[in-house]
C-alpha cells in the first residue's frame, strides 16, 4: 500500500468495477478492505486488489475525495456504481445532483 499516491490516476482504475454492473450496484470503494492486507484471494500486494487501484481508505463506510470544484466529500461505499462512475468521468457530460 502506498497511501501517499493521491493523484495517482491509477488509483480511479477501480471505479469500472464488474464489467456486467448496473445502476444500483455498489462496491466500488473500499473493496477487500478487511482484513488489513487484504482478503487471502485479493491480497493488496496483488494489482487490482485494495488501496492501489480504487477509492480506498481505512475509514469505516466509504473514503474522502478532493472534487474538481476544491471540495472534500466523504462517499460512502454504498454509493450506487453509476453514480461513481459520472464523477469520476469528467467528460460524460451528465449532470449530478446530491450524492
Amino acid at each position: 500500500m502506498c497511501p501517499n499516491r493521491w493523484a495517482d490516476s491509477d488509483n480511479g482504475q477501480g471505479i469500472s468495477g464488474q464489467a456486467n454492473a448496473v445502476a444500483g450496484s455498489t462496491g466500488v470503494i473500499n473493496q477487500n478492505a478487511t482484513p488489513y492486507g487484504g482478503p487471502p484471494t485479493c491480497l493488496w500486494t496483488v494489482n487490482n486488489c485494495g488501496p492501489n487501484a480504487e477509492p480506498f481508505s481505512l475509514h469505516i463506510g466509504g473514503c474522502h475525495a478532493l472534487l474538481c470544484d476544491g471540495s472534500v466529500r466523504f462517499i460512502s461505499q454504498n454509493i450506487d456504481t453509476q453514480t461513481i462512475r459520472r464523477l469520476a468521468d469528467r467528460a460524460d457530460g451528465e449532470v449530478l445532483g446530491d450524492f
